[in-house]
């Protein structure tokens, strides 16, 4: 190799370990250099009330698509949205005191009568802002288990109006 050639590899070896120091300490970042949300970084809100010990949550929703289709050919034409439907699903431990139901987000018959609407929210920590919102949730089914040698545990599911973020 001529000393130019020898030149030009070091420099690309030299400016590889910076880059690859570069690369590893993406690794050691911070909660406040985090680029994704975690378990960690998000609180749980149910009404007005941060709700503890949430274990999940899971939000869906479905847009009523369906194809249109005519005589003569079995594929689609078209897809139409005709309706919207959301669903949210928050699971947690069973407290002795503040379970859902004595928080009044739950009942256990027809109590269920007696229960308001309420926004369930996620929200980042650190910037408090909104991640997440699910506005007019209405119960829908509401279970508690309980298993030798674990944590009991609750499950809620609501339906819900209307799905926003800081956008909408």
């Amino acid at each position: 190799m001529d000393k130019e050639t020898k030149i030009k590899v070091a420099d690309l070896l030299q400016a590889e370990s910076k880059l690859l120091l570069a690369l590893d300490l993406q690794f050691f970042a911070t909660e406040a250099k985090q680029t994704v949300h975690t378990g960690s970084t998000v609180l749980l809100m149910l009404g007005n009330k941060i709700v503890g010990r949430a274990q999940g949550i899971d939000a869906r929703r479905s847009f009523g698509t369906e194809g249109v289709y005519e005589i003569g050919t079995i594929m689609p034409q078209e897809h139409v949205y005709n309706r919207y439907e959301g669903s949210v699903s928050v699971e947690r431990f069973f407290l002795k005191k503040d379970n859902l139901k004595s928080l009044g987000f739950a009942a256990l018959g027809e109590e269920v009568l007696k229960l308001d609407i309420l926004d369930i929210v996620v929200v980042d920590k650190a910037s408090k802002s909104v991640i997440r919102a699910y506005r007019g949730c209405s119960i829908q089914d509401y279970s508690e288990n309980f298993r030798a040698n674990a944590i009991a545990g609750e499950n809620a599911s609501f339906v819900y109006l209307k799905a926003s973020d800081t956008s909408n």
